[in-house]
C-alpha cells in the first residue's frame, strides 16, 4: 500500500485514543485480556452440529475414507455426523461432474495461457501476505560457520514475517552469538502487522495462545474477539510506551528487545501510529460487513475463470479445501469449529471495510508443500486437508521462533516503516560507522521496473560489512519478468511436481554475490547487464561471484511423468494460485 493510499487511514483514525492500555515498565499488562481456552492442540473430531449445539472436544484419529478432509474420534461420531458431512463429501465440488466454467459454457478460458496472470481485484499496491518461499538469509553452515559470531541482519523491504521467521529458526540450536534484526517495510500496515506478531509471540504468557493469535493475525480474515483483544493490547501498549519517549521495549522474561524507529518525534512516525491504531480496530467492520466485502472480492463473477484455472489442477478434496478457505478466510483444519471466529481481522480490511488483498491471495503461497504436509502428518492431518496441514506447520514454526527469542538466543528487533532510500539514510546516521550489516535483504528493488541496480547498489554497498560471508539479498516472484518459456511452463497446462517445488529455472536465476557481503538476488530473469550492472559494480567496488552460498543453484521445474502419484501432481502452493514463482539468485561481493 503506498503512502498516498494510507492517507485515508490517517484521516479516519486521527481521533483514536490510546487510553485504557497500560505498560508496566517494559511489560504489557495482560490482566484486562481474556484467557482463551479454544486453541487447537490436536486434530479435532469433526462432529459439529451447530443446530444442536454439539461440538465434540476429543481428538480426531479416524479420517473419512472418501475425502480424508475430516477426522473423528470414534465410529459413533462419524456415523452421527454423516448426515451433515455427506453434503460436502459427496457434493458437486468433489465430484467427477465438476468442470471449469469455460468447459460448462463450451468456450475458451477467459485468461491468456502463457501470459502474466491478472493480479485480480485488490485495494493496494502490495499484498499483505508474501508469495515467495521463505528464505534463511544467513545459512550459517555455508557461510560464517561459527555459532559464536554476532549477526546484524537487515530486511530493508521485508514484506510479511516469513523470512524473519525462517532465518531465526534456521540458526543452529547451539548458536551463542547476538542477533540484531532490522525489519523495515515502506508499507506501514505491513510493518505494524509484523510488529504485532513479534510482540504477541515474545510477550504473551501462554505459549499456545500466543502462537494461535500470531498465526490468525497473520493469515485469517476473521479471528476470535479474544484474539483481537490480545493483538490490539500488544500493539497499543507498545505504542503507548514509545509515545512516552522510549525507543526500546524489553520483552519480559526473555533475552530479546524490540525497538521502533524513528522516534515518536520523527515526521514519519505518524504513519506508523495510524497503522497501529488501525490494527487496534476502532473502525473495525462488523463480521457481516467484512464477510460481504471478503466475498465480493473472493467470488467476483468476473474472476471465475481465474478461480477455476486453479481448481481444475487440483485433486477433488483439494478443490473442496480451496473452496472452503475462500468462503471462511480462516486457516484451520477442515473439520475444526470456527463459529467463534466472529471478529474481522482489522489488519486485513481498510477503515471503510474493504478487503485489502487480491482475490487469489492465499496463505499457502510460497510455503513448501512437502514440509507443510509433513507437519500436518505429525499432528494427524491428512494431505488432503492442506489448510489444516498449513495450520500445524505455521504453529510449529511460530512456536519454535517464540522459544528461540524468549529463552535460547539474545536478539534485538528494530521495526521501521520507511522508503528504501530513507531507510538506508536512517541506518547510516543512526548507528556508529563501524557497525555494518552482515545481510541486507532489499526485496524486489533491483528489478528494472522498481528501483533498479543503479539506485540500489550505490546506496546499500557502504552499509554492508566487510568479509567474504556478508550478503545483500533480493527477490521477486512476479511472472511478468520471467522469460516466455518459463511463463508458459508456469501458467500453461503444466502441473508442477510437488517433489520438486523448490526447483526453479536456471534461466530465471542469476545467482549474484555482493560484497564482503554478497548480494543475493531473487529475480525473474532480470537482465542485469541492461541495467548497467558492470558500471555500478565498478563504481562501488563490487564484483560478481559464482558461488551460491545462501540458496543453492536449482534446476527448472519438470512435468510429472505419466506414472506419477496423484499427490505428486497436485500443484505446489506457490504456483497453484495463478502466479508464476520463478526465482533466481546472484552473488556480488566487495573486493
Amino acid at each position: 500500500m503506498s503512502t498516498t493510499a494510507m492517507e485515508p487511514l490517517r484521516v479516519a483514525l486521527e481521533a483514536t485514543s490510546l487510553s485504557g492500555v497500560k505498560a508496566q515498565g517494559d511489560a504489557i499488562d495482560w490482566s484486562a485480556c481474556p484467557s482463551p481456552q479454544n486453541t487447537i492442540k490436536a486434530l479435532p473430531c469433526a462432529h459439529i452440529d451447530p443446530s444442536m449445539d454439539v461440538v465434540c472436544t476429543k481428538p480426531g484419529t479416524k479420517s473419512c475414507a472418501r475425502c480424508k478432509l475430516v477426522s473423528y474420534c470414534s465410529k459413533e461420531c462419524q456415523t452421527t455426523h454423516w448426515k451433515l458431512h455427506k453434503l460436502e463429501c459427496n457434493g458437486f465440488v468433489r465430484s467427477s461432474k465438476w468442470k471449469p466454467v469455460w468447459t460448462e459454457e463450451n468456450r475458451g478460458p477467459g485468461y491468456k495461457i502463457g501470459g502474466a496472470p491478472d493480479e485480480g481485484l485488490h485495494f493496494g499496491e502490495h499484498t499483505l501476505w508474501g508469495g515467495m518461499p521463505p528464505i534463511d538469509v544467513v545459512n550459517l553452515d555455508q557461510n560464517e560457520q561459527s555459532a559464536k559470531k554476532d549477526l546484524n541482519i537487515a530486511f530493508a523491504s521485508s514484506g510479511d514475517f516469513r523470512n524473519v521467521l525462517k532465518t531465526v529458526n534456521s540458526l543452529p540450536d547451539n548458536y551463542a552469538g547476538k542477533v540484531d534484526v532490522s525489519i523495515n517495510d515502506p508499507n506501514p500496515l505491513i510493518a505494524c502487522r509484523n510488529l504485532t506478531i513479534l510482540l504477541v509471540l515474545g510477550s504473551y504468557p501462554d505459549e499456545g495462545t500466543a502462537v494461535d493469535v500470531a498465526l490468525h493475525h497473520w493469515f485469517s480474515a476473521f479471528v476470535p474477539n479474544d484474539y483481537h483483544t490480545i493483538a490490539s493490547t500488544a500493539a497499543r501498549s507498545f505504542l503507548d510506551h514509545i509515545l512516552k519517549g522510549s525507543t526500546s521495549f524489553k520483552l519480559p522474561n526473555t533475552r530479546s528487545t524490540v525497538y521502533l524507529s524513528p522516534s515518536a518525534s520523527s515526521p514519519t512516525f505518524g504513519k506508523t501510529r495510524d497503522a497501529v491504531e488501525h490494527i487496534c480496530g476502532k473502525h473495525i467492520p462488523t463480521k457481516e460487513q467484512a464477510r460481504v466485502a471478503h466475498e465480493r472480492v473472493r467470488f467476483a463473477a468476473s474472476r471465475r475463470d481465474h478461480r477455476d484455472r486453479v481448481m481444475a489442477q487440483l485433486k477433488p478434496s483439494h478443490r473442496l479445501a480451496f473452496q472452503k478457505f475462500r468462503e471462511t478466510g480462516i486457516v484451520l483444519p477442515y473439520g475444526a469449529p470456527n463459529s467463534h471466529f466472529d471478529t474481522a481481522n482489522a489488519s486485513l480490511f481498510s477503515p471503510r471495510g474493504e478487503w485489502l488483498q487480491p482475490d487469489l491471495a492465499d496463505p499457502l503461497q510460497g510455503w513448501g508443500i512437502p514440509e507443510v504436509m509433513k507437519s500436518g502428518a505429525a499432528h494427524g492431518a491428512q494431505p488432503e486437508d492442506i489448510y489444516g496441514c498449513l495450520y500445524f506447520h505455521l504453529s510449529d514454526q511460530l512456536r519454535e521462533f517464540r522459544q528461540r527469542i524468549r529463552t535460547k538466543f539474545t536478539t534485538s528487533f528494530r521495526i521501521t516503516s520507511l522508503a528504501l532510500t530513507e531507510w538506508a539514510v536512517y541506518i547510516r546516521e543512526a548507528r556508529p560507522p563501524h557497525v555494518k550489516s552482515d545481510r541486507i535483504d532489499v526485496g524486489d528493488n533491483m528489478d528494472h521496473d522498481r528501483s533498479g541496480t543503479k539506485a540500489v547498489l550505490p546506496v546499500f554497498a557502504p552499509l554492508l560489512s566487510p568479509g567474504k560471508d556478508s550478503a545483500y539479498l533480493q527477490r521477486d516472484g512476479r511472472a511478468k519478468g520471467a522469460n516466455e518459456k518459463l511463463r508458459n511452463m508456469a501458467l500453461g497446462k503444466v502441473v508442477m511436481d510437488m517433489r520438486r517445488e523448490d526447483q526453479m529455472g536456471p534461466d530465471a536465476m542469476k545467482n549474484l554475490a555482493l560484497g564482503d557481503g554478497f548480494f543475493f538476488s531473487v529475480t525473474n530473469h532480470v537482465d542485469l547487464g541492461k541495467q548497467g550492472l558492470d558500471e555500478v559494480l565498478q563504481k562501488t567496488g563490487l564484483k560478481l561471484r559464482e558461488a551460491h552460498r545462501i540458496v543453492p543453484h536449482v534446476r527448472p521445474p519438470s512435468t510429472p511423468s505419466a506414472g506419477a502419484r496423484s499427490s505428486d501432481s497436485t500443484l505446489c502452493a506457490a504456483s497453484c494460485l495463478g502466479v508464476a514463482r520463478s526465482v533466481g539468485y546472484q552473488t556480488i561481493f566487495r573486493q
